[in-house]
């Protein structure tokens, strides 16, 4: 027996522009997946007075690892979400994979067809709470994401990293995309985005550390270039620098339950 929302107060007038139901993280392979969502997410949409409401499906990629944690996805589950949901509301979608490196123009195209409106794109660049990322620190500008994905998508979110000042660097680039409708250089980006939100001085000592914090890591430091470091930033008065000291003396360390790989 499905059992009933209801609520006997009357409801205060709401300030909430968007609610985001959230279905991702979850067990998939069970039958009437679609039909089942899409109830449960109906009735809470009844309840609602947000503006703007957004759903994250179970399956929100075609990435085989979704059916590797959370099981088979029952077919047609897509198809039938879109169909059972009012085509007001939007639907999260990662890209062709959980933490995509492109979001190709077929490949959006596809997922519309598919869910029966245009994907909201979650973009998971640059997060880091993987157990491999997190020891990385993604500070380069955001690549092959065409300015056309205005058009094609319902909007663009993105995942930051566990460093919420350092994830404003990458995330200054992404606008520019945007604004620059096909001028954007990638690296230009980077630089401006360092010396806007940083200062000249600490966007310049970014610029020589940015790629040894993303390629190699921290499991590419021995102990004393580590050292080094928290003594060069240490030296800045800056919440990014304080950022970059706490994590290379291991503060953001892998939670073993996130399920991102």
């Amino acid at each position: 027996m499905t059992p009933e929302l209801r609520s006997n107060k009357k409801s205060p007038p709401s300030t909430a522009s968007i609610l985001c139901v959230l279905l991702d993280d979850m067990k998939g392979d069970v039958p009437d997946l679609a039909e089942t969502q899409a109830d449960v997410f109906n009735r809470i949409a009844d309840l609602s007075t947000a503006r703007r409401l957004i759903l994250c499906p179970t399956y929100c990629s075609f990435d085989p690892i979704l059916e590797k944690v959370f099981g088979e996805m029952p077919e047609g589950y897509w198809e039938g979400l879109g169909r059972k949901i009012d085509g007001s509301v939007d639907f999260f979608w990662t890209g062709p994979n959980v933490c995509s490196t492109e979001y190709p123009e077929a490949h959006i195209s596809e997922v519309a067809d598919r869910i029966g409106r245009k994907p909201f794109l979650w973009d998971n660049y640059p997060v880091n709470d993987s157990e491999s990322r997190s020891k990385r620190l993604y500070l380069g500008a955001y690549e092959n994401r065409p300015h056309q994905l205005a058009d094609l998508s319902a909007g663009h979110a993105v995942n930051p990293m566990n460093q919420p000042w350092l994830s404003r660097i990458p995330i200054w680039t992404l606008g520019e995309i945007y604004r620059t409708t096909g001028n954007y250089d990638p690296d230009r980006a980077t630089g401006d985005a360092l010396v806007s939100l940083c200062g000249a001085s600490l966007a310049n000592t970014l610029l020589e550390d940015t790629r040894l914090f993303e390629d190699g890591g921290l499991d590419g430091m021995t102990e004393e270039p580590r050292a080094a470091l928290i003594e060069k930033y240490g030296s800045y008065d800056s919440p990014f620098a304080d950022e970059i000291v706490d994590w290379l003396r291991g503060g953001y360390a892998f939670d073993p339950a996130c399920l991102t790989e």
